[in-house]
């Protein structure tokens, strides 16, 4: 909840502020031990359909905060 409130309750990605398809994301997977902790610097409030598609590498997010969209995903869209 940490997460979704640092973020105002909106998704990073679409803004939406519904609290009931909000989630919060793990920038790195939890599975990594040393950078994937639960803490809000870790942490990205998304919508089911973003946490999705972040978490099976299809949407991405840089360092610099520039959104990246994998060409798959792109293909779909045209």
């Amino acid at each position: 909840m940490a997460v979704i409130t640092t973020y105002n309750g909106r998704c990073a990605l679409s803004g939406l502020s519904e609290p009931l398809p909000l989630d919060a994301a793990n920038i790195v997977a939890d599975k990594d031990e040393q950078f994937g902790q639960p803490v809000v610097p870790n942490g990205i409030p998304l919508s089911k359909i973003h946490h999705a598609t972040f978490d099976a590498h299809l949407v991405g997010i840089d360092p610099d905060y520039r959104l990246h969209v994998s060409a798959s995903l792109r293909d779909l869209a045209s």
